[in-house]
This record gives C-alpha cells, structure tokens and sequence, in this order.
C-alpha cells in the first residue's frame, strides 16, 4: 500500500510507512501485524535523502496551516479507546494533545486550523477547533462548542477543501462535500 505523504514547502515530505513485503515485526494501518516493521510518522526531504523516523507511533499524519508541526491521531489504552489528536514538531518533540475522545475513529484539522471533521460511530460531524491551553473532548454530544452533523450514514477519508471551506467525505463509490456555510451561520461566506 502507497503511505499518505503531502510535499513540505522547501522542508520535506511526510509519510506513514507500511510495507506488507517486510519481515514481520511491528503493525500496520490497512496491513496485518505480521508484515511490517519500523512503523510510524517519517519525515523525508522534498529533495531527497534517507527517511527519518519522528515518532513511532501515530495514526492518518497532516499538517495545519503551516509546515512546523505534524497533527496526527494518537490511540492508546488496553483497548484502543483513548483516542487524541496531537501535534508534535518536525523532530517529534514539543508533544501538544490538543482534543481527545472515546469513540471517534478519524479525525482531520482543516487546513487553516479553525475546524475539525471527525467520524465516530459510523456517522461524520465537524466542529470548531480552538487552541484552550488544555485539551478538549469531541464527541456530538459536545456542549462547549457547536458541533454538527455532516452524515447520518456514514463516511470515510475526510477531507477538507484548500480554503477550509468545504469538508468531503466518501460512501462506498461516492464522493460528498458540504460547504461550512452551509452548517455554522458565522463560518466565512455564510448567509
């Protein structure tokens, strides 16, 4: 499987790997356990050069607003049920967690870092992200912030416009997008 990687302006790119011809050692994403070895969020420059291993851990590797910090979903408990969305800096150091949640399966940062898109429980939502000095919990049962729903069916591999305006997501074969004005009456363009 291809990893996710996205081109850094004059910094590098990044990318989870996953390779299923590896001997087995470590886990994978799509790929059972059994095939991969020295999982994790690598950093590789865009003009080439050895990859370099910034955190060992991690889940679906993106970056804000600028190319500083990496945001990615961190999974941890006995269960996998302690889910957080954390930013680290290019070296893997300078952990921020800036929400956390039980039940969300994915969750991606508008690019302008002013919302989030998240799925939980086969259903996608989408709330406003804020920097609080402390984490904040997501769920839609969220009562500090307005959070809405952008699919009462389900969804997959969220994605968000380059403007930040527009959230899509997928449904087996087909493809849906929402404009953020259409949801939150101050988001920029609303009526």
């Amino acid at each position: 499987g291809a990893p996710h990687a996205r081109a850094l302006p004059r910094a590098g790119v990044l990318a989870r790997r996953h390779d299923h011809r590896l001997p087995r050692r470590g886990g994978g994403h799509l790929f059972s356990t059994a095939w991969s070895r020295e999982t994790g969020i690598f950093r590789v420059s865009a003009a080439g050069g050895p990859a370099k291993r910034i955190r060992t851990g991690g889940q679906a590797p993106q970056f804000g607003a600028s190319s500083d910090r990496v945001y990615l979903v961190d999974v941890a408990g006995e269960d996998e049920d302690v889910r957080s969305l954390v930013s680290i800096d290019l070296n893997g150091a300078e952990e921020r967690t800036h929400l956390k949640g039980v039940y969300f399966t994915e969750a991606r940062l508008s690019p302008d870092e002013k919302w989030i898109a998240f799925r939980e429980k086969y259903k996608v939502w989408v709330a406003p992200f804020t920097r609080t000095g402390r984490p904040f919990d997501i769920g839609p049962g969220m009562k500090d912030l307005p959070v809405r729903l952008l699919s009462r069916e389900a969804g997959d591999h969220l994605g968000w416009s380059g403007d930040s305006r527009s959230i899509s997501w997928s449904l087996g074969s087909d493809l849906f997008t929402r404009d953020l004005a259409d949801l939150f009456t101050f988001a920029p363009g609303a009526p």
